[in-house]
């Protein structure tokens, strides 16, 4: 929460319960459910299904550790669970940070 609040302007926390241990296609149907976000969002989970969705978006299979941090930014107007509406920016993984 302290990052959130460090974060310019006006920011929400929801939690969703569902998403912990949550599957890959579990976590898009509760994004589809939810109907695409007005602004940006951040989605935490826990293992496995982020790592699938990792590799679901970024179409980039990659070992996704505890504490990684998969960095997307959308690349066109299709639909917003598409992966080819978006675009990996950068896999951000714990041990690389000091």
């Amino acid at each position: 929460m302290r990052l959130i609040r460090n974060i310019p302007g006006a920011q929400s926390v929801e939690g969703i319960p569902a998403f912990y241990h949550a599957s890959a296609q579990k976590v898009l149907d509760i994004c589809e459910q939810r109907g695409e976000p007005e602004k940006p969002v951040m989605l935490l989970g826990h293992n496995p299904g982020w790592a699938a969705l990792h590799n679901y978006f970024s179409r980039q299979p990659h070992p996704f550790p505890t504490g990684a941090c998969s960095v997307l930014m959308r690349a066109n107007d299709g639909h917003w669970l598409s992966p080819q509406s978006w675009k990996s920016v950068d896999l951000i993984l714990p041990r690389e940070l000091e």
